[in-house]
């Protein structure tokens, strides 16, 4: 933990420095040129405090996870569960630091962001029915504000046809993103290796039929997984979590984050080593990254839930 925080301490201080020629600053070069660069510099600023809160969650969700397992309970499904929830936090992070996109779809991304926070406000004040009634007319009048700030400074906006308050996708310098993110993809596309976190974690989390008989038991059987074995799983996904996260923020920021990947791997490899029966050729960090599988897309979609949609 202690090493995420000095990581994340130096991307702040680079980031704010600017490299020349990283995404980062080209965004801020962007930025600067549009017409209405005030207000869109002020969706970036807004991005770094949602991503600040955001990476905080991760970290107080990682620290429930080393809480679990230190007070020698047998909370393994609550483990997975954090888990995932924190690798989501991060995949949402990278997609939208993602260095290998333009500006202003990296722009498009922090606001994507930002439109659906404000219109998730709608969709938890209905979920309570009469009782949400009030709450979610002031949701309204909160969408109806964004709306008209987003698209009287350059951002265009597509409705959606079944409930025109919400919004399905947004077009800035000839660039369109959707709002929504699909996860899974975004662990395809974002994690070295184990981009089949997600589906462990949604197998504890929706508690599937499929996964549970592995980490829980029952009056006659005992879990296929042990708790070392748990523990070592939930260790490697946090640890792939992190390689993405510095991958994702040092490129957008043009920070070298190699020491720091180059740590992540040692302990990576430390837990695979408790769990091998045999020992193994343990390859470094930069080679572990250049074995990463291709993402495969699930019936041959190549990832389109990042392109826009009809």
């Amino acid at each position: 933990m202690n090493d995420t925080v000095h990581l994340l301490t130096e991307l702040l201080a680079v980031a704010g420095d600017g490299v020349e020629g990283a995404p980062r600053t080209v965004l801020r070069e962007f930025v600067a040129v549009q017409q209405h660069a005030e207000f869109l510099g002020a969706v970036v600023m807004q991005s770094k405090i949602d991503m600040e809160r955001s990476i905080r969650a991760v970290a107080d969700l990682v620290n429930g996870i080393i809480t679990l397992f230190e007070c020698g309970g047998s909370s393994v499904v609550s483990a997975m569960v954090l888990v995932r929830s924190a690798g989501e936090s991060i995949m949402r992070f990278c997609h939208i630091h993602d260095p290998n996109v333009p500006p202003a779809q990296t722009l498009l991304r922090m606001a994507a962001y930002q439109i659906e926070s404000v219109e998730d406000g709608l969709r938890t004040a209905e979920a309570f029915g009469t009782h949400g009634e009030e709450d979610a007319r002031d949701a309204r009048e909160k969408i109806t504000i964004m709306h008209e700030n987003f698209t009287s400074n350059g951002i265009e906006l597509l409705a959606s046809q079944r409930r025109p308050e919400f919004t399905v996708n947004l077009s800035l310098d000839g660039v369109t993103e959707n709002v929504n993110v699909n996860l899974t993809d975004a662990y395809r596309r974002y994690l070295q290796v184990g981009s089949w976190d997600w589906a462990l974690g949604s197998g504890a989390t929706h508690g599937r039929g499929w996964f549970l008989p592995n980490i829980v038991g029952t009056f006659d059987e005992a879990p296929l997984m042990n708790r070392k074995e748990v523990a070592i799983t939930v260790m490697l996904q946090i640890l792939e979590v992190a390689t993405a996260l510095a991958v994702a923020a040092g490129g957008h920021t043009g920070t070298d984050t190699n020491e720091y990947q180059r740590k992540v791997h040692q302990r990576r490899i430390g837990a695979t080593a408790v769990d091998r029966e045999q020992p193994g050729h343990a390859v470094g960090h930069r080679e572990y990254g250049r074995r990463q599988v291709a993402p495969s897309f699930p019936l041959g979609t190549n990832g389109e839930s990042f392109a826009v949609r009809p």
